[in-house]
């Protein structure tokens, strides 16, 4: 059994479920976790949690070419298509306590993972997935622009802290730009200091009737 270091089960008491679907293995190569299975006469993509027998091994190695402009997960799968060996998927579907799918969403909460946008688009399945696990972060260099990707509000990183903008014409003011934001998740968006709020800068402001037509404006959808 080859697990990347990025391999994160997607069903609860995954030890047990793993030895049970190697124990049931039929097949040259089995797909513990996969993704992208859009062909039904090939095998997924993905290599991030699968077994192989010695003959599937010997097998690949005769067709792999570690210097090909192609990753190996789709020479693998070429190689699949072509019926090189045989292979299996396995399916989370029976593993899930009460039928839910879940499980991984509960697990990877709060804690700096994120299963990888890519798997989101294009289709994850069997008992691992790949996460993205995020790296701590202490610090910006001074004046850095900073937007948590759950939130509108952009902040900037001064004296050691982050201050959000209080509106768009102040943001605009200081000649910032969105383009210079730096992304963070949620997970270490909380690990960092918070000040208060920069001061805005005032402007004038239209007058219609008694209301006043201002803005009081986060970071606009783009």
């Amino acid at each position: 059994m080859i697990f990347e270091d990025d391999a994160f089960a997607t069903v609860p008491h995954v030890g047990k479920a793993v030895v049970m679907e190697i124990e049931a293995m039929d097949k040259e190569v089995l797909w513990i976790g996969w993704c992208m299975h859009s062909d039904p006469e090939a095998p997924p993509l993905c290599m991030h949690s699968y077994a192989m027998t010695i003959s599937g091994a010997r097998k690949l190695l005769q067709k792999i070419d570690t210097c090909h402009h192609d990753a190996l997960d789709i020479q693998i799968q070429r190689a699949g298509k072509e019926k090189w060996f045989t292979y299996g998927m396995t399916d989370a579907t029976p593993y899930f306590e009460n039928g839910n799918k879940d499980h991984i969403f509960n697990e990877i909460k709060g804690k700096g993972i994120t299963i990888d946008e890519t798997l989101k688009w294009v289709g994850y399945g069997g008992l691992f997935t790949q996460v993205v696990f995020d790296d701590p972060i202490e610090e910006f260099e001074e004046d850095t622009l900073v937007k948590p990707t759950n939130s509108r509000t952009v902040y900037i990183w001064r004296n050691n802290s982050l201050h959000a903008f209080p509106d768009l014409h102040t943001f605009e003011s200081m000649g910032f730009d969105f383009d210079d934001e730096v992304y963070v998740s949620e997970w270490q968006f909380n690990r960092l200091k918070v000040g208060e709020e920069l001061p805005s800068i005032r402007r004038k402001t239209a007058v219609r009737g008694n209301e006043r037509v201002g803005e009081k404006i986060q970071h606009a959808e783009r």
